[in-house]
C-alpha cells in the first residue's frame, strides 16, 4: 500500500510540475527597465526600454511621468548637465514592483 501511495504522489508532483509547478513564476512580478546610452552629452537623447510581467499598467515619476503601458519604449531628449534619474512603478492591485535607472549627462 505504501508504494502505491509513493506512486501516486510522483504521478501527481509530475503532472504538477509539467503544468509550471505550484505558485511559482506563474504569479511572480516581474520588470526589465534599461536606459540606452547611460551616459550622454547635453541635448542628448536616451531610449527608456521597460518590459512587466503579471502586472497592470505602470507610473512614470522622477525624470519622467505619467501613466505607461506594461511594456513600452520611450525617447526623451535631456539638457542641462548632472545625473538623472527615471523611476518606473508596476502594480497587480495587490503588490507593486519598482524599478530606477540613472543617466549622467555630462556638460
Amino acid at each position: 500500500m505504501r508504494a502505491m501511495c509513493i506512486r501516486l504522489s510522483l504521478l501527481a508532483l509530475s503532472a504538477l510540475l509539467a503544468l509550471g509547478g505550484c505558485g511559482g513564476d506563474e504569479w511572480d512580478l516581474r520588470m526589465s527597465f534599461v536606459a540606452s546610452p547611460s551616459v550622454l552629452a547635453a541635448g542628448g537623447w536616451v531610449t527608456l526600454n521597460w518590459s512587466s510581467y503579471n502586472t497592470a499598467p505602470c507610473t512614470a515619476d522622477e525624470g519622467w511621468s505619467g501613466a505607461r503601458s506594461a511594456a513600452g519604449t520611450e525617447r526623451i531628449q535631456l539638457d542641462g548637465s548632472g545625473r538623472r534619474i527615471f523611476r518606473l512603478t508596476c502594480s497587480d492591485g495587490d503588490r507593486t514592483v519598482v524599478s530606477t535607472v540613472e543617466v549622467l549627462v555630462a556638460s
